[in-house]
């Protein structure tokens, strides 16, 4: 996940989030009228409008009403490479909700609100989202440690759910290791191991 790359936060820390999450674009400012306007009405939420991309009119309208303190909305984009394509999936397990899909006949027009994500905290800082959990996500990250183990130690499709599993947990450290290609899979074998042994933890 990532805030929008010219759209300039006012804070770090934001509390009683609430995320509009859409599998896809949002091509139109007619698209989040709504959206605006319950923004405008609940100055003590912030909304994080998650999706692939928006177009240059979402964002100007975003950025205007943001910057005069007007409405509370943050635009974020997932999906703009391989480790963010299943951010949405993750997000989810974190929020909670239910996300907006142009599959599911949804117009975000007249979006329900009531499949909002919520999380009490969330931190933005060096492009780094922190976020409270509202629900259990234990089951996803038991999936997501399922599929590792039924990868090949040095794919890239291994790293990049070690690094989602991890990113989930909540808890990591940082262990630099020469550069040098036989050390390619310590890094994903040492990320699962330290899955499973929080997982012993949680469920032993």
């Amino acid at each position: 996940l990532r805030v929008y790359e010219s759209f300039n936060l006012k804070d770090s820390v934001h509390k009683n989030c609430k995320f509009f999450m859409v599998d896809g674009a949002v091509s139109s400012a007619s698209e989040i009228t709504k959206l605006l306007n319950e923004s405008f009405e609940n100055k003590n939420s912030t909304y994080f409008l998650v999706c692939k991309s928006f177009n240059d009119e979402v964002i100007y309208t975003l950025k205007e009403n943001y910057d005069r303190s007007l409405t509370n909305i943050i635009p974020v984009q997932f999906g703009f490479d391989l480790d963010s394509i299943n951010s949405l999936p993750d997000l989810h397990s974190v929020v909670g909700g239910l996300p907006f899909s142009s599959d599911l006949g949804d117009v975000l027009s007249a979006a329900d609100f009531s499949r909002f994500g919520f999380s009490e905290k969330v931190n933005i800082a060096n492009s780094r989202f922190v976020i409270k959990p509202s629900v259990d996500n234990r089951k996803h990250i038991l999936n997501l440690i399922k599929k590792i183990e039924k990868t090949n130690n040095d794919s890239d499709e291994r790293k990049i759910l070690s690094r989602r599993a991890v990113a989930l947990k909540g808890n990591s450290c940082n262990i630099l290791l020469p550069k040098n290609p036989k050390f390619n899979s310590v890094e994903t074998n040492i990320r699962h191991a330290s899955l499973m042994l929080h997982q012993m933890s949680k469920f032993g």
